[in-house]
């Protein structure tokens, strides 16, 4: 009997007419063991992962699910009138979804952009959602397989230190900048520093694919006629890598 897989993530989980022969979730399908839900959508945010994973799991009975995490700076919006869930996605130059045109959505894009994309709470909000998810599919007791896309703080805050002689070592350039290391003391940015670090230190690691050292966009080799995406050659090497950890889970 086949297992039921659910696939959530962004456009690298997309499957079209140029790269379906070589695309990993293709490759999944041909081994005949899976029955695969892709509710991936493109330009997915980390936040909409979450919840639509949650609402899904909590629909339908799955045996496995596949998260590849979206860059967290991603964010999507909905029209408070005359809208249900008709999302649109908001990034800097590149608007996307139901209402794309609205002069209200580039305007607010530009205003979010400039003045309220705050990254350090949107690691600490990710960090604190992958936590929640592990537990929550602990209790589901469904195997869950994640991977990391690469555009978050996760190898930032695992290699920064902090000693008493030689103080902050160790820091990124664009983690002083998201804890505000030129405008606030050594003990505040300590103790927010710390709290990231314990997030990080709470996910279990056997649940993804090389949680400290893989991402799926240092993994590339090749690009998909698009010059953005995974080529086939990247495809192969993900898929190898997804099938070691399914055999962890004895799901293979």
């Amino acid at each position: 009997m086949s297992k039921k897989v659910l696939i959530v993530g962004g456009s690298e989980n997309l499957v079209d007419g140029e790269n379906q022969n070589y695309h990993y979730i293709t490759l999944l399908q041909q081994l005949e063991k899976y029955e695969i839900n892709n509710i991936s959508i493109g330009g997915m945010s980390c936040t909409e992962s979450f919840y639509r994973c949650v609402s899904e799991v909590e629909q339908t009975n799955y045996d496995l699910v596949i998260i590849l995490w979206t860059p967290i700076w991603r964010k999507w919006v909905y029209f408070s009138g005359y809208n249900i869930d008709d999302f649109t996605s908001i990034a800097p130059g590149n608007i996307t979804g139901f209402h794309k045109e609205s002069s209200a959505v580039h305007q607010y894009s530009k205003l979010y952009h400039a003045y309220f994309n705050n990254q350090y709470i949107n690691t600490h909000r990710f960090l604190s959602q992958v936590l929640l998810l592990q537990s929550y599919f602990k209790v589901k007791n469904i195997p869950l397989v994640m991977c990391r896309d690469g555009e978050d703080y996760i190898t930032d805050i695992i290699a920064a230190n902090y000693t008493q002689d030689q103080k902050f070592t160790n820091m990124s350039d664009r983690l002083k900048q998201i804890l505000d290391f030129d405008n606030r003391p050594d003990y505040y940015i300590l103790q927010k520093l710390n709290v990231l670090k314990l997030l990080v230190e709470k996910i279990n690691r056997t649940l993804w694919i090389d949680f400290e050292n893989f991402t799926f966009q240092n993994q590339k080799v090749d690009l998909h006629s698009d010059n953005f995406h995974a080529g086939p050659v990247s495809h192969a090497n993900f898929f190898k890598l997804l099938v070691f950890k399914l055999k962890e889970h004895e799901l293979v």
